[in-house]
Parts: structure tokens; sequence; C-alpha cells
């Protein structure tokens, strides 16, 4: 059976029973991700600070300074998309009795 990109945004749009704090663990994964994005932005920078002398090399990581700046940038966004959805869905649950 072929799954197709409609069939994946079907699935994706129906909601899914999640355990408590799954979100939370996937928020706390995400940020993790976003730090490891940083770190790797200073270490090439340092990288290209060290090898400034070969402009071939710096270009290359330039580039690939500015993937991890998307990377960030998506990340970042995705963190704060299920962090608006899980307290939205929160609010929206009646109170447990």
């Amino acid at each position: 059976m072929t799954i197709t990109m409609t069939d994946r945004l079907d699935l994706a749009d129906k909601p899914t029973a999640r355990e408590p704090g799954q979100d939370a663990a996937a928020l706390s994964t995400m940020t993790q991700l976003i730090s490891m994005t940083l770190l790797m932005d200073k270490l090439s920078d340092q990288a290209r600070q060290q090898v400034a002398a070969r402009p071939t090399v710096t270009a290359h990581l330039g580039h690939a300074r500015e993937h991890l700046v998307l990377a960030r940038r998506s990340l970042d966004h995705a963190r704060g998309t299920l962090a608006y959805n899980t307290a939205h869905q929160s609010a929206a649950r009646p109170p447990a009795s």
C-alpha cells in the first residue's frame, strides 16, 4: 500500500490520542535541538575563523550556517506552534472533576 501526500495530510489533520506529558517532552526535545543549532553555529564560526585563509572552505561553512539558521527558525516555529496548540487544547478541555 502506497501512502500519498494527501493521505499524510489527512492523517496529520486528525487528532490523535496523546499521553499526558507527551507534548511537554516534545517541547523539551525541540528546545534541545534549537540549543544544538546554536552550538553548531558557534563552532562553525570558530572553524570559519580558523580557516579564514581558505575562501573555498569558508564558503562551505557559510552555506552550512545558512542551513543552521533555517533549521533553527523551523524548529522554533514548530515549538511555538506545539506550545500554542497544547495551551489551546488544555483551555478547551473541561476541568477534571
